[in-house]
């Protein structure tokens, strides 16, 4: 009777190890999942690269984007938020963690250089925000910030996501004509004391949500 006990109770921690080392394998390759790709099951590197008048999109990373951050002529947020008189966050230590954990990071490239940059997340479980985006200077005039609405709206009308959404300064006068163009919509105006005023542009990927 003892050994029966002793043999059942060994199976019983044996089969508890099993558990525990399938529950930590299944947590380990969630957290390596973008949170699109847990609550969508939405992986990006299905439908990437993209081409576009010669230049590739491709998925980023965080690393990338702090390259771009860095580089003097790069990152435009960097200067604005430099310049900004609106309240800036203390702990950027939490600002990281939160942009490599939550964010997608998209790159443009011409002949291996990152020449743009969007940044985006699932702002809810029907809308994906497109945080950042930004486009060189002397590559703004190849259609890239349409062709990035463009592939999205393709990309996530498969994941039936309703809508995309982004905040734009009003005094980007350029980026609101871009987006206008081709179907966003004003839906409101952000206040905070981050960025001060901002209008809210969405775009409708199911016509029945407008």
């Amino acid at each position: 009777s003892k050994e029966i006990l002793t043999s059942t109770k060994s199976h019983s921690l044996s089969q508890s190890g099993r558990s525990f080392s399938h529950n930590k394998d299944c947590f380990v390759k969630a957290q390596s999942m973008s949170v699109a790709q847990r609550i969508w099951g939405l992986d990006w590197n299905k439908h990437l690269p993209s081409i576009c008048n010669g230049y590739t999109l491709e998925m980023s990373s965080y690393q990338e984007f702090l390259a771009l951050k860095n580089d003097p002529e790069g990152f435009l947020i960097t200067s604005a938020e430099v310049e900004s008189n609106f309240v800036r966050e203390l702990n950027d230590e939490a600002k990281n963690n939160y942009l490599r954990e939550m964010c997608d990071f998209f790159a443009f490239k011409r002949e291996g250089e990152i020449v743009g940059i969007c940044i985006s997340e699932m702002m809810d479980w029907s809308t994906y925000y497109t945080r950042y985006i930004f486009v060189k200077k002397e590559h703004r005039s190849h259609g890239l910030t349409q062709f990035m609405s463009h592939f999205l709206e393709s990309v996530l009308k498969q994941y039936k996501v309703e809508k995309i959404a982004c905040d734009v300064s009003p005094a980007n006068y350029a980026q609101v004509a871009r987006l206008s163009e081709i179907g966003w919509s004003y839906t409101g105006s952000v206040l905070s004391e981050r960025f001060g005023a901002n209008l809210r542009l969405t775009k409708f990927i199911n016509s029945e949500c407008q």
